[in-house]
């Protein structure tokens, strides 16, 4: 899209420079009194035309950047979500393997004392 933009302003260009050069752009009258011609009217357009296309193309471009940014934001997002869920899932792991808290070591001790005929109050912490 931007290649046509500067294609479309570099034709303009050409065409307004060629009417310029080759006819006239005004014609003076006897009275004074000065009218642009056909060459001039097109000169004319052209400018106008090379006036307006800059700030065009600088809006596309905002578009297309703005576009860019949202969608890199989308993946950038879906990479740390992914990455979230890979960290707490090893964390979930690790601990489950080295965990020795208090639920864990209850079971295993409270397992131990009732081969024996032992029972364990972990409330009271009375054997």
């Amino acid at each position: 899209m931007f290649t046509i933009i500067i294609l479309i302003t570099a034709l303009i260009s050409g065409i307004g420079s060629f009417v310029s050069g080759v006819g006239k752009i005004v014609v003076k009258h006897k009275n004074g009194k000065r009218t642009l011609t056909k060459a001039g009217y097109v000169f004319l357009t052209c400018n106008i035309i090379l006036v307006l296309l800059p700030p065009i193309q600088n809006w596309l471009q905002e578009k297309h950047n703005k576009k860019v940014e949202v969608s890199q934001q989308q993946e950038q997002d879906k990479r740390e979500a992914r990455q979230k869920y890979s960290y707490d899932s090893s964390l979930l792991v690790m601990k489950s393997k080295f965990d020795t808290s208090s639920q864990k070591s209850t079971l295993i001790i409270s397992e131990t004392l009732g081969k024996y005929g032992y029972k364990l109050d972990s409330s009271n912490k009375i054997l």
